[in-house]
């Protein structure tokens, strides 16, 4: 492992033909900020990455950035760029369970170079990849070339998180404050949603949950439920509730990490949670085997078919497939095990509902034979096993009232 400037990295490495950057809360700043100030110095140059919480400061326009970027998570800061429509800005319609079959030498995707955020070099020869675990080390093991930021801030954590020095090229080290994830002041409905979840958890559960608003209510009142566990690809500031109520004796096993700087502190070299590769967080196979499996997870739109749109809103790409349908999966096919989505009857200024006649963007991200439990405000609907007209009749009973008469004139009387 070499330890230069990241100016020297970017000079080391602009023959390169794609770059895979840190996605979630491992924001590589001082590699983001010169590879801004050296973009131009690249020639038809792939950037490539899942959901990362950061920011995308090289796609800009005044940036006159002339690389492609493909992602397979359209994250929050994309979205600005996807309503540009800019040109070099490409998603990748994928599974988070498929991606290592897909990114990998001989494979679709052949990683060139890969970048990393990780700790400060341990007593036995490793780097920690802290916050971000997932999809790291597949990458790290089929890239020519590895860059790390080594910084003071990354906390230790347990796992698949060690990665031997040996493994990294390029290396530099940064005392820039980790980045920070927020999921947003809860709304008052949002608890009658978490309360009809809790609802259907048996006890000694292993569970599921997404990110955002609505999980991460979720997650800090699981521990209220004897005996439930928690298996995911991403969990945020909810996890510290779980962590007290449970007095840190159930497990917690993810593959990412986005939240506050107090959940980082807590996450560190903390024997209860457990930071793992995405072949463990996302493997359906073994999931599938383990009882009580519950996946939760949200969604933008569901139809009264009961299929699910999780990615597009007005025609704009706002997120992607990532884990859900591999949890969704997993659920379904485990003993005493279900899948939920949870969301809001309508949108934050109650002007639409989110339950609808059919998807208008026609992009289906969860299939109607998929879904088993929906949930809002309003109360439950179990779709699994139920006709069409028993779906949406199910689902026009849990949507907003003020919309109740104009779903049922669609479905009904059309």
């Amino acid at each position: 492992m070499e330890i230069i400037s990241p100016a020297e990295i970017i000079r080391k490495i602009r023959a390169s033909k794609n770059i895979i950057m840190p996605g979630g809360c491992a924001n590589a700043s001082g590699f983001f900020d010169e590879f801004l100030n050296s973009v131009d110095e690249f020639t038809n140059l792939e950037v490539l990455s899942g959901l990362s919480l950061g920011s995308y400061p090289y796609l800009s326009r005044e940036s006159d950035t002339k690389i492609n970027y493909s992602t397979w998570q359209a994250g929050m800061g994309l979205r600005k760029y996807f309503s540009e429509n800019l040109e070099q800005l490409n998603l990748i319609p994928l599974r988070l369970g498929d991606l290592v079959e897909v990114v990998g030498r001989k494979r679709m995707i052949e990683p060139d170079v890969v970048v990393v955020q990780a700790s400060l070099p341990q007593n036995d020869g490793s780097i920690n990849l802290g916050l971000s675990v997932g999809a790291n080390p597949h990458f790290i093991s089929q890239a020519n070339i590895v860059v790390a930021e080594l910084n003071h801030n990354m906390p230790v954590t347990r796992g698949d998180s060690a990665i031997d020095m040996s493994l990294v090229n390029f290396a530099y080290e940064s005392e820039s404050d980790l980045l920070i994830y927020d999921t947003g002041v809860a709304e008052e409905r949002d608890g009658d949603i978490v309360n009809n979840v809790l609802n259907l958890i048996p006890e000694g559960a292993t569970v599921q949950v997404g990110i955002g608003g609505i999980p991460d209510r979720i997650t800090e009142r699981l521990a209220s439920i004897s005996g439930v566990s928690i298996f995911t690809g991403i969990i945020s500031n909810g996890l510290l509730n779980f962590i007290e109520g449970t007095n840190g004796n159930s497990k917690v096993v993810t593959g990412e990490v986005a939240g506050s700087k107090l959940l980082y502190q807590e996450i560190h070299e903390n024997d209860a949670v457990e930071l793992a590769r995405i072949e463990k967080t996302h493997n359906v196979i073994a999931l599938s085997n383990t009882e009580k499996f519950v996946s939760i997870n949200s969604t933008i739109e569901i139809d009264l078919s009961g299929q699910a749109n999780g990615e597009v809103i007005n025609g704009q790409q706002v997120s992607g497939v990532g884990g859900s349908l591999d949890y969704i999966e997993a659920a379904s096919w485990s003993k005493n095990g279900l899948s939920i989505i949870a969301l809001p009857s309508t949108t934050r200024n109650g002007k639409c509902s989110k339950i609808v006649p059919s998807l208008a963007d026609a992009v289906v991200t969860t299939p109607r034979y998929s879904v088993d439990y929906v949930v809002t405000e309003f109360g439950v609907a179990r779709l699994r096993g139920a006709s069409l007209r028993k779906r949406a009749q199910s689902l026009i009973n849990i949507a907003h009232p003020e919309f109740r008469e104009e779903l049922e004139h669609s479905f009904f009387r059309k």
